[in-house]
This record gives C-alpha cells, structure tokens and sequence, in this order.
C-alpha cells in the first residue's frame, strides 16, 4: 500500500509537487528524494508545493 503519494507537473512557469497520503519518518525520504530530483531538472527552481496529508500525533508516555 503507497501510504504517501508524490506527483509533480508544470503550471505557468512551475513546478507544482501534489502530495497525499500520510508523511512521518517512514515516507518522508520519499518526498526528499522527488524534491531533489524537481530542484536538480530547473537552475533556478521554482516549485510549489501542494500538500495534503493525513497525519496523527503520536506520543511516548514516560513512566518513573
């Protein structure tokens, strides 16, 4: 199951990122890995991103 979705194309000028799905440490290298390649393809880049995640917070409970 893709639980982060990563897609770009071009609008007047940009490159516009959609992202989807759930970003947290698991997916996070996935979206670093298609900026690069977006910010390497255009000197200077011009790129938007538009993000719609999912997301929960998570949290460690210390007991002593």
């Amino acid at each position: 199951m893709d639980w982060l979705r990563v897609s770009s194309h071009r609008h007047e000028g940009w490159t516009v990122v959609e992202v989807s799905g759930e970003l947290d440490v698991a997916t996070r290298n996935q979206l670093g890995d298609h900026l690069e390649e977006v910010i390497a393809e255009r000197t200077p880049a011009r790129v938007r991103v538009q993000v719609n995640v999912h997301h929960s917070v998570r949290m460690r409970v210390h007991q002593s």
